[in-house]
């Protein structure tokens, strides 16, 4: 941690490409890039007003930028853009700047934090601070593959279950040749169709097992909207790939790309064959081979109050078998009075 001295929180209007481009350095989540800022705080409150601030470490001769957050004032509540982005060499200092961003924005009540987050859950620092409440805590596990773990792809490979390796020399085996084809960006709009005519037959083939009725389970799962919405606000590092097999789709990946971080949100196969995973694998070794430290995350979920990274184990399968690592990180909602 670097010595903090003087720290300053100023509101500013940072253009869309700086804000995101700061916001990479600080390792935010797709969540807090600036086109999803305002989609969420369009859902959660009408009308509303969002303000950006930097926060800067003021030194003798300069000041420098070490931070920044959004926060968008509701009626009712002011909800942070997901959380404080703070350099690496400076969440530290998460404290410090936490209380003086409160004395900038004044009393009131206040939201702080998202799922799919790396941001360590803050309820008890924030409870700490002078003035503050918490009076309601939303708890989640951010469930991602770690390469950090590992010393090398081949580490990996070692590591992931029997099964995976299984379905990825099956897929393998009846596939060859196969192609795999990535698109970034508004031109990932092109492969819509196919990427959710795989996840129609997926949905179609796991959903008949259950007994309940499966038509709204279908519709919602389904909801193509997400695809477009992820376009239009991540723009670039949004992404979709396509395995196929003479000009056939046969499995599908749709995800964002952020920094050292990458996120899956959906897919399918057409058949149970390991498709899935062997484009699923070749996603990550790429990823990897650009970020060998980086984190691909698989999902994320609720926990419980005890429920913290050490002895953790997912309870989704899948994400076991790709041996993930938990992040727990939550969103707390709280009241600042001076």
């Amino acid at each position: 941690m670097k010595e903090i001295r003087t720290i300053k929180v100023e509101r500013v209007k940072n253009s869309p490409s700086d804000w995101d481009a700061f916001a990479i350095k600080c390792n935010a989540s797709h969540m807090e890039l600036s086109g999803w800022i305002r989609f969420r705080q369009i859902r959660s409150h009408i009308p509303f007003r969002i303000y950006t601030y930097n926060i800067l470490h003021c030194q003798t001769e300069h000041s420098t930028k070490i931070g920044q957050f959004a926060v968008g004032f509701g009626l009712n509540k002011r909800i942070f853009a997901g959380g404080l982005h703070l350099l690496p060499e400076y969440h530290d200092a998460w404290p410090t700047c936490m209380e003086m961003a409160l004395n900038e924005l004044g009393p009131g009540q206040y939201v702080y934090g998202s799922d799919w987050s790396f941001e360590p859950p803050r309820e008890h620092c924030l409870s700490t601070l002078a003035g503050v409440t918490v009076t309601d805590v939303q708890r989640y596990m951010t469930e991602a593959v770690d390469f950090a773990r590992w010393n090398s792809w081949e580490d990996y490979q070692k590591a992931i279950s029997t099964n995976i390796k299984r379905s990825v020399k099956k897929a393998k085996d009846e596939l060859e040749p196969f192609k795999i084809e990535i698109k970034y960006g508004i031109t990932s709009a092109a492969l819509f169709h196919k990427v959710y005519y795989a996840k129609f037959m997926m949905l179609r083939r796991k959903l008949h097992k259950l007994r309940k009725p499966r038509f709204l389970h279908f519709l919602l799962l389904l909801n193509p909207s997400y695809y477009f919405i992820r376009i239009l606000l991540t723009k670039n590092k949004a992404f979709s790939a396509i395995l196929s097999k003479n000009r056939h789709v046969v499995a599908s990946f749709s995800g964002v790309e952020v920094g050292n971080a990458s996120y899956y949100f959906e897919g399918g196969t057409i058949e149970s064959n390991g498709a899935g995973w062997l484009l699923n694998m070749s996603l990550m070794h790429d990823f990897y081979m650009r970020h060998p430290t980086g984190r691909f995350v698989l999902g994320c979920q609720e926990r419980k109050d005890d429920q913290f990274s050490d002895g953790w184990e997912s309870s989704v399968r899948y994400r076991q078998r790709a041996r993930v690592s938990g992040f727990p990180c939550s969103r707390v909602t709280f009241t600042f009075s001076r």
